[in-house]
């Protein structure tokens, strides 16, 4: 990170000689050697460390400018926008991926029955959520474990291991068998034998879909809206998480939770089809699709920034875009 740093300063000593065009040429070939996300964290950083030496060069007090909003009771202090564009487009980036949290971290209970008191209230969505089933299937051959471990979250995975394997052992044990070293004992060791066939989970169906494109019907009600804000809950908060490297160092990272996750860290990108729909209707006559969507993602004030953003990433397969509806 330290190199990052390094290596952001001398660009911005650049912008100062040369002016934002090379600069941010400069910075997008930074970004594509280091990784966007580290250094959208290290322009983040930077720039909360200047705001931070500019308060204390006028004697302390409140940040001037910083505005306050609250999310679900929690006081959050953002730092006013920043100048450059290059630190714009990490502003808008988090600014983003904090609004989304916000918007999916509750679930409507009364979404599940408006008729009944008992749902009037609102609860997280990894609270209600759970691995939801599609009709395609999946044949396991003698090498897949006893239970479905591909609903046990991969930091409790070896716990389970070690448990199954303490039952082998007992149940070599009362068979007379050879008592087998648990300093050996292997996944192999703790395996049924045979085959079986069990349905896939809707993220299990995401990626293994060809080309990672998935589309997923079911009738009303069966929990194809909770999934889709529950994955991008989750992406949201894992890029969060690595826009900022103290929370980095101290919480764990959200796609834990997914098992067998390998898209990486995509963006999320949301959207439900009513709105657009709604939006495209009353769009210019002509208007190309690429301009229509980038005007839908950017429709909210503050919003047209993080479009841009969002659209790159798309460009550069660094996006998921789930549509809900």
């Amino acid at each position: 990170m330290t190199d990052i740093h390094a290596k952001l300063a001398k660009i911005e000593e650049l912008r100062g000689a040369l002016g934002d065009g090379p600069a941010d040429a400069a910075l997008d070939a930074l970004r594509r050697e280091l990784g966007a996300a580290d250094v959208d964290a290290a322009l983040v950083a930077r720039r909360q460390r200047q705001i931070l030496i500019d308060q204390r060069a006028e004697g302390g007090g409140a940040i001037s400018g910083s505005p306050v909003t609250v999310v679900q009771g929690d006081q959050h202090n953002h730092p006013p926008a920043p100048s450059s564009a290059a630190e714009a487009r990490a502003y808008a980036l988090r600014e983003y991926l904090r609004a989304l949290s916000a918007t999916c971290r509750t679930v409507q209970m009364g979404d599940l029955d408006d008729k009944e008191a008992l749902f009037s209230e609102t609860m997280r969505p990894d609270q209600v959520y759970v691995g939801l089933n599609v009709m395609r299937t999946v044949e396991e051959d003698e090498d897949q474990p006893a239970i479905d471990m591909a609903r046990v979250p991969q930091r409790q995975q070896p716990v389970i291991q070690r448990v199954l394997g303490w039952f082998s052992d007992s149940i070599a044990r009362l068979r007379g068998e050879r008592e087998p070293d648990m300093r050996r004992i292997t996944a192999r060791d703790i395996l049924r034998r045979g085959t079986r066939t069990r349905q896939l989970m809707a993220l299990e169906a995401l990626l293994r879909a060809p080309g990672r494109r998935l589309m997923l019907l079911g009738e009303p009600g069966g929990g194809k809206s909770t999934l889709v804000k529950y994955l991008a809950l989750v992406l949201a908060d894992a890029n969060l998480r690595m826009l900022d490297p103290a929370e980095r160092q101290t919480t764990p990272d959200p796609l834990d939770a997914i098992v067998e996750w390998d898209l990486g860290r995509p963006l999320p990108i949301l959207i439900v089809l009513r709105d657009l729909a709604a939006f495209l209707a009353s769009a210019p006559v002509g208007q190309n699709r690429l301009s229509a969507f980038e005007a839908f993602l950017g429709r909210e004030p503050g919003k047209p920034a993080a479009a841009k953003v969002l659209l790159r990433a798309l460009d550069e397969h660094r996006a998921l875009i789930m549509f809900d509806g």
